[in-house]
């Protein structure tokens, strides 16, 4: 199960990884190959965690390339899903189960088996037809 509110990726090679190893942001991004700025951006949270530096954070401190990457999207997807409000989508599809029952109907119907629903309408209500 996903966390409610994850901590920023950084915060976690901070506490994990640099600091049980002693570790300064200078020796560490040397290490990975990144300047300083760059490690920095993401420790501090202003960056966020890209297949590249997955990759060489799986190489530097272990771990899998994608465990890198999932923490970064879980990350990612806590923060957009905490703004849903000021999200504006139109829904374009019924929810699985209203478009089960649909089918259901038009099953029905195109059986014969339907005293409430002609097929035009079940198909117009499905979108199969305009």
């Amino acid at each position: 199960m996903a966390m409610m509110n994850p901590p920023h990726p950084g915060e976690t090679i901070r506490e994990l990884c640099l600091e049980p190893l002693g570790l300064s942001v200078t020796a560490a991004a040397e290490g990975l190959g990144v300047t300083r700025k760059t490690l920095s951006e993401l420790l501090n949270g202003h960056s966020g965690i890209s297949t590249e530096m997955a990759v060489r954070l799986s190489l530097g401190f272990g771990g899998s390339a994608e465990s890198w990457l999932l923490q970064q999207n879980l990350y990612d997807l806590a923060q957009t899903k905490s703004k849903l409000d000021k999200i504006n989508v139109k829904r374009f599809a019924a929810d699985l189960e209203d478009l089960y029952l649909a089918e259901q109907r038009l099953t029905d119907v195109r059986a014969g088996n339907s005293k409430t629903h002609t097929l035009d309408e079940v198909e117009r209500n499905l979108g199969l037809v305009d």
